[in-house]
């Protein structure tokens, strides 16, 4: 079973791919100027972009289900005991499930809200702080400064 944290490695790859697909797909709906063809049917604005976070949840739920089947799949084939499915479950919601939500909504809301430029770097800076390499930086800082960022990390 120790290799099921491979897995979970995806889940920031899943992540940035989640942010960047909706970013894009709710910057293409806006640019692409259907917003004023849909304006005229009775919310239909609102309809337009609620279905495009519906497609993009569903993008979320499948990627959730897949993530979730290979370690369940590993866990009947080695014989685990069943205190272990409910942790599978729990893990795979928390490292997939809720980071694609959260990746879905920020992408959504940056599409919504800034230019192109503000929100790559919103994105770069999301990418970068979840990288284990963001880990030195307080480090650096209360060496160097004797600033003690590491609560906020």
């Amino acid at each position: 079973m120790w290799f099921l944290h491979i897995v979970q490695n995806l889940c920031l790859l899943l992540f940035v791919f989640n942010l960047y697909l909706s970013y894009e797909f709710v910057r293409e709906i806006r640019t692409c100027g259907i917003e004023e063809a849909v304006e005229a049917h009775k919310a239909g604005k609102r309809k337009l972009y609620g279905y495009s976070l519906c497609v993009m949840y569903m993008l979320s739920l499948i990627q959730f289900i897949l993530m979730l089947l290979f370690p369940m799949a590993i866990a009947v084939i080695s014989a685990a005991p069943g205190s272990l499915y409910p942790h599978i479950l729990s893990v795979t919601v928390l490292n997939t499930l809720l980071p694609g939500i959260l990746s879905i909504l920020i992408g959504f809301t940056s599409a919504m809200r800034m230019k192109r430029i503000k929100a790559y770097a919103l994105m770069a800076f999301m990418i970068f702080i979840m990288l284990p390499a963001s880990d030195f930086i307080p480090g650096i800082a209360n060496d160097s400064y004797h600033i003690n960022i590491w609560p906020v990390k």
